[in-house]
């Protein structure tokens, strides 16, 4: 599964949360950023295919660009505010390190991790994941960690 199934998958997941009292904010907050992601994920394989489609990748970075950088504002809007809004539920914690760990393998690459104190966070994520029966949300990479 990659990374775009991944985003529907916790947008299908965080759709059916709607209603439901436990951390609402936080779901919305997680929702609101595999949106942003899986359309960042979406302009990128845009992109690509039209460059292999022949067209130079400097007009079309200068036409992708803005809207790449948009997405990445918003990413971190949304990471402050997850941040910033405490949990009351495991479920809510663990929507909040879901984010956590899709952000730190988008921002340094295959594992993810640029200390050894970011396995400690890492091993409470994948903690929560099992608890809260969400493991199918792991990062396609946790394996390599």
């Amino acid at each position: 599964m990659d990374d775009k199934d991944r985003y529907q998958r916790l947008i299908a997941l965080l759709d059916g949360d709607k209603g439901k009292k436990h951390d609402a904010v936080i779901a919305k907050i997680a929702r609101d950023y595999a949106k942003s992601r899986l359309h960042e994920t979406n302009l990128t394989a845009e992109a690509y295919a039209r460059r292999n489609d022949g067209e130079h990748w400097s007009d079309l970075f200068e036409e992708y660009e803005p809207r790449w950088c948009r997405a990445d504002v918003r990413q971190t809007e949304l990471a402050k505010q997850a941040a910033s809004t405490q949990a009351t539920t495991l479920r809510g914690v663990t929507y909040k390190l879901i984010i956590w760990r899709w952000e730190a393998v988008a921002q340094s690459g295959d594992v993810g991790f640029d200390a050894r104190h970011d396995l400690f966070a890492f091993g409470a994520y994948l903690d929560l994941l099992r608890l809260a029966e969400l493991n199918e949300l792991a990062h396609q990479n946790d394996g390599a960690a």
